[in-house]
Formats: structure tokens, sequence, C-alpha cells
């Protein structure tokens, strides 16, 4: 064996070293997403004004909706982008083989992308809520981004594979957000009738990849396998209930806020109210 281990183009004298150079890359590469997914909420305003029918629908917006407008903007992008690596790492991709699991460059492309937009997408949400413009951050978008940032920071730490596949899950959940952020926009374009056939996908889509998952990993860590989650860490155990817990509650109160505004659509009442 090498006295000294080569990568990335440089030595290094021992695996402290190695592990000190990977946190650095991670924390370098973090931030500059952080800067990223706040460089694509300011261009999704500028963009929005510039195109020519779009224009004309975010001029007619209040302040409050122009800002969740633009933050539903790299939300899209976000969503897009770890729900297709999630689901390629879930289905195609054997990582049960993969001893690096956790910090290949596949899962790093989804965590740390992931990771930054959480953090920008909540300072961005204090930001606009501080300028008392009518918008309001909803308890349950907190709820979900600690969740996301706990099933995140999983993957940077040494855990059994099976306990990191919970993670890759969660991710996956995001490709209902395309669809959902679309059809906001759809509603505000005055487009009801594509809203509509939109809001039916997007009920299915919720049932079949956020509550069939969640309620999945709730049943995988209190039954099937507690022989292996009782030989994992306390603290990985509660982090693990508490995320596959919390995001099944809220992915079902979502759901019923789907559920109670397509009704009330269908029966001719007000029009639902829109989860977020």
């Amino acid at each position: 064996f090498h006295q000294h281990i080569v990568w990335g183009g440089g030595p290094w004298p021992c695996s402290r070293c190695r592990r000190q150079q990977i946190c650095h890359r991670q924390l370098c590469t973090f931030s500059g997403f952080f800067w990223f997914w706040l460089g694509v909420y300011i261009a999704t305003g500028y963009v929005s004004q510039a195109l020519p029918y779009v224009g004309e629908v975010y001029r007619k917006l209040s302040e409050s909706e122009k800002e969740e407008w633009n933050m539903r903007g790299p939300s899209t992008v976000h969503a897009a982008w770890i729900s297709v690596l999630s689901l390629y790492i879930l289905q195609v991709d054997n990582l049960a083989d993969d001893r690096l699991f956790g910090r290949s460059n596949l899962v790093s492309a989804v965590m740390l992308p992931s990771l930054g937009y959480m953090f920008a997408d909540t300072a961005t949400e204090i930001y606009v809520t501080s300028r008392k413009i009518g918008y309001v951050t909803p308890v349950s978008a907190v709820a979900h981004h600690v969740c996301s940032v706990l099933a995140q920071l999983a993957t940077m730490l040494p855990a059994p594979d099976q306990m990191l596949y919970l993670s890759i899950v969660i991710a996956s959940t995001e490709v209902t957000t395309p669809t959902l952020n679309l059809r906001w926009y759809l509603v505000k374009a005055g487009c009801s009738r594509a809203a509509t056939i939109l809001g039916v996908v997007l009920l299915a889509q919720w049932v079949f990849f956020r509550l069939v998952p969640c309620a999945s990993l709730c049943f995988w860590l209190t039954q099937a396998h507690s022989d292996l989650v009782s030989s994992v860490l306390m603290h990985k155990i509660v982090a693990g209930h508490l995320m596959s817990w919390m995001m099944l509650l809220l992915n079902s109160f979502w759901f019923y806020l789907l559920v109670r505004g397509a009704l009330k659509i269908v029966f001719g009442k007000n029009k639902g109210e829109k989860p977020e």
C-alpha cells in the first residue's frame, strides 16, 4: 500500500486529512449552490417580466404574489433535478454494492444542491416575510425544510445503506413539486381548464410518490426491519423516525387540502386552497 493517498491531484499523509479535504469541498459546493439558488430566485422575476405573455400576467400580480412567483422558480428547478436523480438511484443504480454510499458523486449531486436550496429558500422566506407585504411563511413549509435538511445531513454521515436509502426516498418525493408549481402558475394566468387537469394529475402523483413511500418508510422503521434499526445508533433511529413520520403527517395534511380544494371546484363552490 502507498504511504500517501493521492486523490484530486495531491498527496495526503493520512485519512484524517482526506476527510477534512472532503468536508472542505462539500462545504464549498454547498456555499456555491446556496448563492446559485438565490440567483435563480432573482432571475425568475427578470425573466418572467421579459417573456411576452408571462410578463403581462406577472405585472398584474400583487407584491406578495410576485414574491411567491419568484420563489416557485428555484423550487421547480430544484425539485426536477433531485427527483430525477433520486429516482435513478432507487430504480437503476445499484448502490447496495457501493461502499462509498453517501459520499459518491451521484449522491452528492442530489444532496449538496438540495441542502443549498433549503437554506437559500429559508433565507428568502425570512426576507420576504420581513418586508411585510402580506406574505407569511407557512409553518408546514418550515417543518418540511427541517425534515429535508435532516435527511440530507444523514447522507453525509456514516450509516448503513438502508438508512441512507431513507434519505433518497424522501428526496424522490419532490417529483410532485413541478406539477404543483405549474398548476399554481396556470391558476394565476387564468388557465383554469389546464389547472384542473393538472390538479387531477397532482392528486395521483401525491398518492403514489408521497403518501405511499412515506407510509412504507414508517412501516419499515417500526416493523419490517426492527432488528436492523436496533443495531443503529440511537440518534440515527430518532432522526429516521422524525423524518418519516413528520413527512407522512405533512404530506397527509397537504393531500387533505388538495382533496378539499378539488371537491369545492367539482361542486361549484369557491376555489379551493392551494397548498404550498
